[in-house]
């Protein structure tokens, strides 16, 4: 019914994480790292998905939970080459300057 576009991302805590048992710490992680797959925004729908749409306005998101909760397919297409969410200004600079890279070594090898 919906497919959305994946991309793993690693998420690393810069600080000492426990685990506690009441007030008895059990475990003790040094800037763990943690991973989740993400959304980046790019899905897919089947037709038969407008049923599920009410009047108004709804997101994605809330959308792919409507779909979860009726027990609708929703598959995970996994993206593993460059992605950079750009939401903030240094992201989007960051993302200019790597894809300017990126396409010199295309343009240079070809030569």
């Amino acid at each position: 019914m919906a497919t959305i576009t994946l991309h793993k991302k690693d998420i690393l805590i810069n600080f000492g994480v426990v685990k506690l048992d009441g007030v008895d710490i059990t475990d003790y992680i040094e800037k763990p790292t943690h991973s989740y797959f993400v959304s980046i925004g790019v899905y897919v729908f089947k037709p038969e998905v407008l049923k599920y749409i009410p009047d108004g306005r709804l997101d994605f998101p809330d959308l792919i939970k409507i779909l979860i909760k009726n027990r609708e397919k929703v598959g995970g297409y996994i993206f593993d080459d460059y992605w950079l969410d750009i939401g903030i200004p240094e992201d989007y600079m960051k993302a200019n300057k790597d894809l300017e890279k990126i396409y010199d070594k295309q343009f240079l090898s070809q030569e």
